[in-house]
């Protein structure tokens, strides 16, 4: 199938491409008997540009490595930049992921537009922009921060590849995570008895029957070669594994979070005990988080952490890059004995309660709380700031949430964003968002510049999303 992309924002010009970064060598199309129809002697370019695409900006593509075409914006000192967009053909936007990415579907399967950056160059040299995709309809914006008009304006959103994953039945891929190289780590779950994995991987075999899931884990290259995979799960064949979250620690070891109801996960040793310090297996489902070693090959620890009802892990984010290696873990909870560690939150207030739980870089529990009002409340995503500080969101249909009262509810449920401190998860501050009707917070990213924009993006039962800057 072919996509086409196109500038939306003012009216399209027909200037003819340039070819820049000439290649070494030279191509030769001989497609017919007829030597005179022969091509010769055609020369490669590791860049096309289209001058003046759109009035003042030049539409440039360029080469790189792997499955992944850059595609650059270069706007010219006073271009109207307000309504810039892409508009693709043979594809449509489907959603924002929680890195930010533009997800498309096509005929043959989604395509990724990568989260853009965006630049100027000073005195200094390059100085960034904040930008973000947002989607409006058929179009998917470019969200700029403030920059100076006078001076040239840089955009790269890249293409990147997308690639089927699983066996004959059915496979879920839930959440993913780059390193500085650019290999992706994949997790999700799979029904899938033959669902690809790679000789001396962790565990190579999907124990699913009856409707079960196992969880995976994968890594691929930069060019979305496999580079290795992997089962995660239990023995029993009939319980379910689900992985919802994953992050990356400063050896660029998947920690992966989720729920089962197996209590034989991954490498838990006694089933259905009460190890200390998490319980192996309380309740069903219960909450679990898991470190791999880097090449997949085993685990550097599996726990289980809950209470006797209803407990799901649905977000994770860690401190790579500080010498703690802490891991955040986000979710909620029906379960009124869950694991807490601190003094505040130390109690169920509804029915199902978010929580979040920071454990060391080797799984041990430092502390919890629950996040709740009267009514049903979850955390589905946590970011960490350019501070370490997390940053939560997710959904409440509690008007008393967390007992505030300066920022107000306004719907039969509402997104919510709230920023905790690290040590001891005390609440910094808190917000709702919505109208008169449902939103769901779903997925949460933050910018790595000082003083950073946080990126909320949601559904409306909800729709749309929020960009802004908080509190």
């Amino acid at each position: 199938t072919a996509v086409r992309l196109s500038l939306s924002g003012g009216a399209a010009s027909a200037s003819a491409p340039i070819g820049e970064d000439p290649l070494p060598g030279v191509s030769n199309y001989l497609r017919s008997a007829n030597t005179e129809a022969f091509v010769t002697h055609v020369p490669g370019y590791g860049r096309i540009r289209y001058p003046s695409a759109l009035p003042g900006t030049d539409l440039i593509f360029a080469g790189s490595h792997g499955r992944r075409i850059e595609l650059h914006l270069r706007l010219a000192p006073g271009a109207d930049a307000d309504a810039l967009g892409l508009v693709a053909e043979g594809a449509t936007p489907s959603y924002l992921d929680s890195e930010g990415n533009a997800v498309l579907e096509t005929a043959v399967g989604p395509l990724l537009l990568e989260a853009p950056i965006a630049w100027q160059v000073g005195e200094s040299g390059e100085e960034p922009v904040e930008v973000a995709f947002v989607l409006a309809g058929a179009t998917v914006r470019l969200a700029l921060g403030l920059f100076d008009p006078e001076r040239e304006l840089f955009v790269d959103p890249i293409i990147s590849y997308q690639l089927s994953i699983g066996g004959s039945e059915a496979d879920n891929a839930t959440a993913v995570a780059i390193d500085a190289d650019g290999n992706a780590y994949v997790a999700g779950h799979t029904r899938s008895t033959n669902f690809p994995t790679t000789p001396g991987a962790f565990d190579q075999t999907v124990t699913s029957s009856f409707g079960a899931d196992d969880a995976f884990v994968m890594k691929r290259d930069a060019t979305g070669t496999l580079v290795w995979s992997t089962a995660l799960g239990g023995i029993d064949s009939v319980a379910t594994d689900r992985a919802t979250a994953i992050a990356l620690d400063s050896l660029n070891r998947p920690v992966v979070a989720g729920w089962t109801t197996n209590c034989y996960f991954a490498s838990a040793p006694t089933p259905c005990s009460t190890t200390i310090p998490i319980p192996t297996m309380l309740g069903e489902p219960n909450a679990f988080l898991a470190k791999l070693t880097a090449d997949g090959s085993g685990v550097v620890f599996a726990r289980n952490f809950g209470g006797t009802e209803d407990d799901r892990a649905l977000g994770v984010a860690t401190t790579r890059n500080a010498p703690s290696g802490d891991i955040v873990v986000v979710g909620r909870t029906e379960s009124a004995n869950f694991p807490t560690a601190g003094s505040a939150g130390t109690f169920l207030v509804g029915g199902m309660d978010a929580f979040v739980s920071r454990f060391s870089s080797s799984g041990d529990l430092e502390a919890a709380r629950y996040l709740g009002g009267s009514a049903d409340d979850e955390a589905t995503s946590v970011v960490l700031d350019n501070q370490l500080i997390p940053i939560i969101a997710g959904t409440t249909f509690s008007s008393n949430f967390l007992a505030l009262t300066e920022t107000v509810y306004a719907g039969s449920g509402d997104a919510f964003v709230a920023k905790f401190n690290l040590g001891s998860l005390s609440l910094d501050w808190f917000r709702f968002y919505g109208g008169s009707a449902e939103e769901r917070g779903v997925a949460l990213a933050t910018s790595p510049v000082a003083g950073s924009l946080i990126f909320l993006a949601g559904n409306r039962v909800i729709s749309g999303q929020f960009i802004g800057t908080l509190p």
